[in-house]
This record gives C-alpha cells, structure tokens and sequence, in this order.
C-alpha cells in the first residue's frame, strides 16, 4: 500500500496539512465508497471506491448526476488512503488542494461489471477502462458506470447513471449543500479555519444527521487509552507531544444533564471532585465525554502529588476546609465523544482540534497545550519545571479505549512507576508505631508476583500509621511473591498499588534507592508490570 501512496504523501506536507498520512492498510468486509465536496482552486466532486486498501478517485467537477442522459467527466487523480473516506476540514492556504471538504455522500458498493457475459473484478475493470458499481449510500443509490476516454497522467473518464429504478430527475448537487456525515457545509469549514472563539468551531459535529451511519450512542464507559513507556521517537514530526501531569487519570462523561468521572480502573469518583461540575455549565445540553488527568497545584504553582493524596481516597464528598486547602484541576487532553457521535475514530489531530474550540476553561478546568514535532524543546520544559515527562501521540492516531498502544509514548524525566504492595516490614525502635518499609512488586508474563525491593523512605509518620492500618485488613500467612523476601516480613494480599520514585533497576531485578510517592487508587493491581523503555 505504501507505494500506492507515494503520490498522495509526496504531494502533502502533514505537518501542516489535517489529512491523514495513511497508517491503515486493512480492508472493509464490504467495500466503501464515499464523494466528497471539495472546494480547491474549482469547485467539484471527489468519488473514490475502495479497491485493495485505498481509494481509488475521480475528481467530478459538476457531481454525480441521477440522470442516466448526462455524462459527468470524471479525472482519475491519485490514490488516497482508505482513512480519507472520514476526512473533513480545511486544508490550509499553500498546501495542495487547499480549501474546504466535507463528506458530501458515503456508504457501500459492489462491482456488477461484466465484459461478453464474463464478471470482471475491480481491478480487471479499472484497467480494462470500464466499469459498473452498484451504491447504496445516503443520496447516491443503484448502478453507476465509469468509462475512460483519455488515457495518460490525468486520465479523463465519463461518470453516467445507469437507467434504474433509482434514476431522476433530480439535481442532488443543489437539494444537498451540506455533510452527511456531520451535516457542515463547506461554508462552515471555512468560517471554522478563520475563527477564533471558543465556540465558533462547535460545528464540526453539530446538526449531525440522523441516519445509522451518523448517529452514536452515549457510552456508559470507556476504559481509558494506555501510553507505552519508551524513548524520543525519531519521527517527531510525526507525533503531538504533551506534557505527562502526575495526577490521577479520569475520565468525565456529561450527557447534558448530569457528570459522572470515573477513574482509570473505572470507579465511580465523581462525589471526590464536585468542583468539576462547571464542566456541565460549560458544555449545556451537548452531551461529551472527555479524558484528562486531575491534578493540584501546591503553593509555588508546581503539580503536587502529595497534596492530591489527601483526597484521592475520600468516601464521602470533601468539607469545605479541604476543597480550599486542595483544588483540583482537570487537565482536558483528550475528546471521545460529542453531541451525538464517537470521536474516537478520528485523528488525534483533528480530536484536539475540536476539543481546543469547546471553550473548557475556568479555575478547575484547562486544555494544556499539545506541541507537533516539538518533542525536544517540550522535554527540556518538563525537565526546568520539574513535571514528571511528557506524552508524544501519534497525529493520525485514533483512540484505542483500553490499550497500551505504541501510538501514544511517553518519555519520563526521572524514574518512576506503579508497584503492588506484597508485604510490609514494621519500624524499628523506640518510636515503632508504623510501617518501616513496604515490600512491592509486579507481574511477568506469567502472571507472578515478582519482587522488585524494599521501600523505606518517602513517608510521614502519619502516613506510617495509615499504612499500617489498611494493611493489617489485607494480612495473609503466605507470601505473595514468588520468594520470601524477608524474615521479618509481614505479607498481605497483593490489592493496594503504590507509586515509586527510584534511581534504577539493579542487574539482580530490584530497585536502587526507592521512594514512596503515594498510594494509587485508580490503579488496578492486576495490570502492574515491570516498565522498561521500549523499543520502537
């Protein structure tokens, strides 16, 4: 497919252009077809079919017809690959084709071409220079032929209706001005590229037309999109690189009349965090679902875990005298869902872009910037502002809900990463009242608990105490690792997920000089693994 494409990338900077670079080389159970109303240099009509992973196109200047007595030139362009059938946005100024697209009709087709009472297949008919499809999309429906006239670099073919019970007389072209995908039009697109309100973009998905193909249902939940542990991708141009909050992931679901924030292993938090109820007033009667990382902030504007802590664990809503002393905010990253459609199909490019255009900021609520191929210069930020690293995601991703995917990577500033607690070790001497270390580790492959050392520093001695108190619950006879690391040891079940800060890994599998940052409650103990940098 690659070579297939050399035209379209080579023709493209995606840098600059919102079309998509073409990862997907997978095709359709039943192939596609979409046209595309495009407004370049000319006005016209793009009609592309699926044919072995891309979109075979013809550029249409006056539209398909449904009247079978009128011949529509159609110019063979490049090959576009098969995300494009989604594409919709304006190609900016100076690039090619720059102007705005929307996805004018879509749906499904088959080849019924014949030559002499012999079938042909589709790419028999293309290169033979004649061809039939039967579509069923939303406008365009029955048989259609193809018939090349002209051969060479831009070969010229003519686009008729077959007679069917679907012909008419009728001017589609006209009766349709708008997206049957998320019901813009080309209008829309371009007053969205030039505006810069909050709001002005909100069109991208409003007025969504109520067809099968269109509509989403709300989500009742989404387990979140993972980032693989790895190192600066040489590719940076390729990626948007945000910075790495250390907070606690969630996930907001508003479905215009009430918020619910779930966390990464999908626990109801919502009571915790009542001052992100003014997503609801921001968003009104749109229904979204967001993803993002709730943080706080300490005295000198750094991000504090430690702070945090005093209300991730909260069974009951905060007092007020707590909610002052610990003001959350919701760093937005990502947008799943709005009004009535999934967004996790598109881009991660186009994802931000709407999300930056919905206006979510107050004093509880940010949209922290994302840097295309500016991973260098964003790592060297986190590094002078102290933040724990930062996330590279791929631009022409989509949103995988549950998996630890190479399209997003984060590259940390120090060492760092969640343990399971197997055990703990009481402290020593006259002030003894409290934990003295804890004993953590993770899975292999296997599924065994593996021990990765002793953590003895990082605590208060309240902390000590807390500790001590939720894991003498949790206290078992045998030991949950696949060793007994320590005479002295007290073992519990392995169901509480600590946060560790450290210098290395050692070369016998345990960790140098350990810290203990906080317990992580939105973690689920089964899924912790040893993270070692990745190679891509």
């Amino acid at each position: 497919m690659k070579k297939r494409l050399t035209s379209y990338r080579d023709k493209r900077d995606f840098a600059k252009t919102p079309e998509p670079a073409g990862e997907t080389e997978s095709n359709h159970k039943v192939p596609i077809f979409v046209v595309q109303k495009h407004d370049a240099k000319k006005l016209h009509y793009d009609f592309r079919l699926e044919v072995n992973g891309v979109l075979k196109s013809w550029a249409v200047p006056k539209g398909p017809s449904l009247e079978p007595s009128v011949k529509r030139l159609a110019v063979a362009t490049e090959d576009h690959p098969l995300e494009y059938a989604d594409f919709e946005g304006y190609i900016p100024d100076g690039e090619y084709g720059a102007g705005p697209v929307i996805v004018w009709d879509r749906g499904f087709y088959s080849n019924i071409t014949q030559k002499r009472g012999q079938a042909l297949s589709i790419e028999q008919a293309i290169e033979h220079g004649h061809l039939t499809v039967l579509l069923d999309g939303e406008r365009l429906k029955g048989a259609y032929s193809l018939s090349r006239i002209q051969s060479g670099a831009k070969a010229q073919w003519l686009m008729v209706k077959v007679k069917d019970k679907f012909a008419a007389d009728r001017d589609l072209a006209t009766e349709f001005q708008d997206s049957a995908l998320s019901g813009r039009t080309l209008e829309d697109i371009s007053n969205e590229s030039m505006s810069e309100t909050p709001r002005a973009a909100l069109a991208s998905v409003k007025k969504t037309r109520k067809s099968p193909h269109a509509t989403d249902p709300f989500p009742s939940r989404i387990k979140p999109m993972l980032a693989l542990l790895s190192k600066m991708p040489a590719d940076q141009e390729q990626y948007g690189f945000e910075f790495k909050w250390d907070g606690i992931r969630a996930i907001c679901y508003w479905d215009g009349e009430s918020l619910r924030i779930e966390s990464r292993n999908l626990l109801d938090i919502t009571f915790r965090w009542p001052e992100l109820q003014q997503l609801g007033e921001l968003l009104g009667d749109s229904p979204a679902v967001l993803d993002g990382e709730i943080i706080t902030l300490d005295e000198q504007g750094k991000v504090s875990f430690g702070l945090l802590k005093e209300r991730m664990h909260l069974s009951k809503k905060p007092s007020l005298r707590l909610m002052q002393r610990v003001s959350p905010v919701y760093m937005i990253f990502d947008l799943l869902y709005y009004r009535d459609r999934s967004l996790m199909g598109l881009a991660y490019r186009e994802r931000r872009k709407l999300l930056e255009k919905l206006g979510l900021v107050s004093n509880h609520l940010q949209v922290p910037p994302s840097f295309p191929g500016r991973g260098e210069e964003t790592l060297a930020a986190a590094i002078e502002n102290d933040i724990e690293g930062i996330v590279a995601k791929r631009l022409e991703s989509g949103y995988e809900a549950g998996k630890r995917s190479g399209a997003w990577i984060k590259i940390k500033t120090g060492n760092r990463q969640e343990l399971v607690i197997g055990g703990w070790v009481p402290e020593k001497g006259i002030r003894s009242r409290g934990v003295g270390a804890l004993l953590v580790g993770y899975y292999d492959n296997a599924r065994n608990l593996i021990f990765a050392g002793k953590v003895g520093t990082g605590f208060t001695d309240a902390c000590r105490i807390e500790l001590m108190n939720m894991l003498d619950k949790l206290e078992q006879e045998s030991s949950p690792f696949t060793t007994k690391p320590s005479k002295e040891a007290i073992y519990v079940k392995p169901q509480l997920v600590a946060e560790i800060e450290f210098r290395e890994w050692t070369s016998d599998g345990v960790l140098r000089h350990p810290s203990f940052k906080g317990l992580r409650e939105d973690k689920d103990p089964t899924e912790v693994v040893r993270e070692d940098v990745a190679v891509q």
